[in-house]
């Protein structure tokens, strides 16, 4: 019985040695095979796809309310169509008028029209005035005798010149409403945006002369005064009275029979919308 329990004894030994070695070859090949399999692994390079760059979209801005600037009022002038002339020499259309009874030289008969050279120009001070106004002075000149006779020497005035002479009218008026400065010596009231303006025109008539070389040179002054920032003076020059064949005289009616008692618009005179249009001109020549 002894030696049977020794048999399985030494028998169970055995087999526990056995187990033994197997565990540590199987651990030991365990090991190397893991080193192994790090010696083959491949480690393989993945290239990246370039992308291509995208566009980043612009954001819309929001819609602002941008205020709508106010336009300048229109001007009476401007809705004429009318338009400045430089200062200086210039040239219009009048007509030949009767200065006396005794008007027969050759084709300088009454009512002929012509183109009428002359020179205007316009200066500005506060001389002799009340203080807060001023004064703008427009100058005409012609030397309408030596344009009648083209510079031939005349031998009386009295007999050769005095028959006929240029129809010259020169004014002034208010260039945002129309508003015409006659009659003179008289305060015009200008009312615009809000404002009134205290206008008055003066007229004067000068001329200086030269027998032997044939001038006889016509001076029209206009002054207005007005006040200091008041900047709407126009002044107009042409034709004014005209000749009537049927009445066999310059034909003053339309004139003589201007109500003056209160302000005239300018297209009121008969001179305007015409046949002979007069010429603008002003301070700054705009």
């Amino acid at each position: 019985m002894k030696k049977n329990v020794l048999k399985i004894r030494l028998l169970a030994s055995v087999l526990a040695a056995a187990l033994m070695l197997t565990a540590c070859s199987t651990s030991s090949g365990s090991k190397s095979d893991r080193d192994d399999d790090d010696d083959d692994e491949v480690v393989e390079e993945t290239e990246e796809e370039e992308t291509e760059p995208t566009e980043t979209p612009t954001p819309t801005p929001e819609p602002t309310d941008t205020p709508t600037p106010t336009p300048e009022p229109e001007t009476w002038f401007d809705s004429q169509g009318l338009s400045i002339t430089p200062q200086g020499d210039f040239t219009y259309t009048t007509e030949w008028i009767m200065w006396s009874d005794d008007y027969s030289i050759g084709s300088r008969e009454p009512g002929t029209s012509f183109e009428m050279p002359a020179n205007f120009t316009i200066t500005e001070t506060t001389d002799g005035v009340a203080d807060g106004y001023k004064k703008l002075i427009g100058t005409y000149t012609d030397d309408w005798a030596s344009f009648f006779y083209s510079y031939t020497p005349i031998v009386s005035y009295d007999t050769s010149l005095g028959s006929v002479k240029p129809s010259t009218w020169i004014s002034a008026f208010d260039r945002y409403t129309g508003v015409s400065f006659e009659p003179g010596d008289v305060t015009i009231p200008i009312e615009y945006e809000g404002k009134t303006y205290d206008v008055m025109c003066q007229f004067d008539f000068d001329y200086d002369y030269d027998y032997d070389e044939g001038h006889l040179v016509d001076i029209f002054t206009c002054t207005v005064i007005c006040p200091v920032d008041y900047d709407g003076t126009v002044f107009h020059i042409g034709c004014g009275r005209t000749y009537s064949a049927e009445l066999g005289a310059n034909d003053d009616e339309p004139y003589e029979s201007i109500d003056y008692s209160s302000p005239l618009m300018l297209d009121e005179f008969p001179f305007y919308g015409s046949e002979f249009p007069h010429v603008y001109f002003s301070l700054s020549n705009e």
